[in-house]
């Protein structure tokens, strides 16, 4: 029976807080107008500016659902393939295919899109 855990005093503090919010709303939603005049004030204000809110959100998001397709309809192209790409299997599971730029005992350089990468043997499931 060491040491007893105590009670960290942040924790102590957000319950008071949840406690004090669930009593304000609890007044504001039985009694408004025993709250003091501003928090009065803020929640009337909060609660008109939630519907323009809403709206401001779905004007905004419209145009970025139509700019998103689903994957079926937007296949990439397929890569060409030239006679130096080398494709990488990764002990990671993942799939890189670039441009052999050097190979040695234990690496294995490629060139793609972002760059040259050089990946350890130790990497590499399979060629």
């Amino acid at each position: 029976m060491g040491e007893q855990r105590r009670f960290p005093l942040f924790w102590l503090v957000l319950i008071a807080l949840l406690g004090a919010g669930v009593a304000v709303l609890y007044v504001w939603r039985t009694a408004p107008d025993r709250l003091p005049l501003p928090i009065y004030d803020a929640l009337n204000t909060l609660q008109t500016a939630a519907p323009q809110v809403a709206e401001w959100t779905d004007r905004v998001t419209a145009p970025l659902a139509q700019l998103a397709r689903p994957k079926a309809e937007n296949p990439p192209a397929p890569a060409a393939v030239s006679a130096d790409q080398l494709t990488l299997r990764l002990r990671n599971g993942g799939v890189v295919t670039g441009e052999l730029v050097r190979r040695t005992a234990d690496t294995i350089t490629l060139r793609w899109e972002y760059g040259d990468v050089t990946f350890h043997k130790d990497e590499v499931a399979g060629i």
